[in-house]
């Protein structure tokens, strides 16, 4: 019978860890709701993974998506995505093109866009992160 609660204990404590360890997940359908969606992971203390898919085209914005999280935000690419500003990164920030191609159809300041911008605070507390994996990057 101990045995029994044993195992159950250590089920039910397993369950709670897998729990509090998971990424949080995010699969948005457009600009706007990406924009969002890394705000909210900004402000998350726990790793977020996001699915991409599609035109995300209808958001623009100069700073452009501001990845600020210090914990590791993740891409997958499960096709071929559109932007139409830049990847801000303060924060840590993993994309998986997975044989996709990230396309940014907007120039920034000119004709030449970009797709990524690194950069750290001013008290070098904060530093940009960026690891890119298997696939094509487009910049108009």
């Amino acid at each position: 019978m101990k045995k029994l609660l044993f195992i159950i204990s250590l089920a039910v404590v397993m369950a709670l860890m897998c729990i509090i360890v998971g990424a949080k997940d995010y699969a948005p359908t457009n600009g706007a709701e990406l924009n969002n969606a890394i705000n909210e992971a900004n402000t998350l203390n726990e790793d977020s993974t996001f699915t991409l898919n599609g035109d995300y085209s209808d958001y623009k914005a100069d700073a452009g998506y501001q990845v600020t999280s210090q914990n590791k935000l993740t891409f997958n690419l499960e096709g071929d995505i559109i932007t139409h500003c830049r990847f801000y990164i303060i924060g840590k920030l993993v994309v998986n093109l997975n044989g996709h191609s990230i396309t940014n159809k907007s120039g920034r300041g000119g004709a030449n866009g970009s797709m990524f911008c690194l950069d750290k605070t001013t008290d070098n507390a904060q530093k940009g992160s960026l690891e890119v994996y298997n696939g094509n990057l487009t910049i108009s």
